[in-house]
């Protein structure tokens, strides 16, 4: 289970999930990236998000094709948050790449899966994807599930400390 160190630590969870259960992209990337240690990132990202959250990163999506990045870096991200939206058109909220790759069906797969993928180089390829991913239903329910259970959550964590 997960250790809390400090009463900062649960207030910042707190905020985590609160924002999560505003359909909040940030706290979706911030659940599914490494930073958050032992946090059960699933069980939050199963209770709090909902459609809402893929009609955010749509927006996430359009803003990209706008204004393209031109450094590896934002590029990547622009890729993670595509990869995120088609995940969740298979019912799969996650932004890590491999379960992305392995759990969805689309052609170009293989292209971002390869080890020499340069997403800078790839545009007209984050444009065909951002289009098929935003015409797609997503698997979210419309409310969040969980709203008591994260809260219970919150109280167990808080009661560790």
């Amino acid at each position: 289970m997960f250790s809390v160190a400090t009463r900062t630590t649960i207030i910042d969870i707190e905020k985590l999930i609160r924002m999560a259960l505003h359909q909040s992209c940030l706290a979706f990337e911030m659940l599914v990236g490494p930073g958050t240690g032992d946090l059960d990132r699933e069980f939050i990202i199963a209770n709090a998000f909902t459609q809402t959250l893929a009609d955010n990163m749509d927006g996430l999506l359009i803003k990209a094709e706008e204004n393209w990045e031109r450094t590896k870096h934002e590029a990547s991200i622009h890729f993670n948050v595509l990869l995120s939206r088609l995940a969740l058109n298979e019912g799969i909220a996650s932004s890590d790449v491999a379960t992305i790759l392995s759990n969805c069906d689309f052609p170009e797969h293989k292209i971002i899966a390869d080890s020499d993928f340069d997403p800078v180089k790839h545009f007209d390829l984050f444009k065909k994807l951002s289009q098929i991913a935003r015409s797609g239903n997503n698997g979210l329910p419309k409310m969040p599930k969980g709203y008591e259970i994260l809260s219970d959550y919150l109280i167990k964590l808080r009661l560790e400390t």
